[in-house]
């Protein structure tokens, strides 16, 4: 599996995000329709995330209910992308949810 590589600065593209989405962000709680998810899930959290902290993650998890695997790794929210300890991770929940 390949490493994603970093486009800041690639071309025109600026790693970049509009105002209005910290608007529409503090609008939305992603967390009252984890109780709607039917499906099998794998909840990330990072410790040092500050994004998306470790503790939404975990009320993600119980509100999601039994179809939650919910794990968490040292890392902030960029850096979980690029931690090879996910990878055997993600494989065995994937595994699991084929038997």
């Amino acid at each position: 599996m390949r490493a994603l590589k970093s486009t800041q600065g690639v071309g025109n593209w600026h790693n970049l995000v509009p105002a209005k989405v910290f608007w529409w962000y503090n609008k939305k709680d992603p967390l009252e329709h984890a109780k709607g998810i039917k499906a099998p899930v794998l909840l990330i959290a990072g410790r040092e995330d500050t994004l998306v902290p470790e503790w939404a993650v975990r009320e993600a998890g119980k509100r999601i209910g039994d179809l939650a695997t919910t794990i968490t790794l040292d890392g902030s929210h960029e850096s979980l992308y690029s931690n090879k300890e996910l990878i055997p991770v993600m494989l065995m929940f994937l595994e699991a949810q084929f038997r």
